[in-house]
């Protein structure tokens, strides 16, 4: 009966540019940015198939089966798009302003057998493609913002958000939209 409460003082968070994974265990150490940002990928993948763990059905099969591992990274790259870069959109042609990256990719860089890292980036319409960390400050929040309330759903059904001054750094437009979110 009792939620699960969150607080978030704002969603300006450190993305961090890689999000390290050993295959066949995970870290031990639940109080790390990487164990923060390790959850957020699994609650991504979850909203695909509530059955699947990142580290079992993407770490730890990246050698011996990477098609599957590699065509559940693109699932949830369309999730990702689906709920945030649409959203974005959104914001951008309400205002008759360019939107500053049409995808969102999830980038996965192996450092040898046993581990791998993972990292956001985002593709322009130029087909160029830039790390997360490098977009505009507003475009970091709502980012993170969806990352941390519509994916954590997932984890958790039962959950109240305590949020400190929300989209403070926003567009007055774009602050009404995150009421809709």
């Amino acid at each position: 009966l009792i939620p699960e409460i969150l607080f978030y003082e704002d969603f300006i968070f450190d993305i961090p540019d890689k999000i390290k994974y050993s295959v066949g265990h995970e870290l031990s150490d639940n109080k790390t940015k990487n164990k923060e940002w390790q959850l957020v990928l699994n609650d991504i993948l979850k909203s695909i198939n509530s059955e699947l763990s990142f580290q079992k059905h993407i770490v730890d099969i990246w050698i011996s089966d990477n098609n599957t591992a590699a065509n559940r990274l693109s699932k949830m790259e369309g999730e990702l798009n689906s709920k945030i870069t649409n959203s974005w959109k959104e914001l951008f042609q309400k205002n008759n302003k360019k939107l500053n990256f049409k995808e969102i990719k999830i980038k996965v860089e192996s450092v040898d057998s046993e581990n791998i890292n993972f990292s956001f980036e985002v593709k322009t319409d130029e087909d160029k493609v830039f790390p997360i960390n490098e977009r505009s400050k507003g475009c970091k929040w709502f980012f993170s913002f969806l990352l941390f309330t519509e994916f954590r759903k997932n984890r958790t059904g039962n959950i109240l958000f305590l949020l400190d001054e929300p989209a403070s750094n926003l567009h007055t437009y774009a602050q009404a939209k995150i009421l809709d979110a």
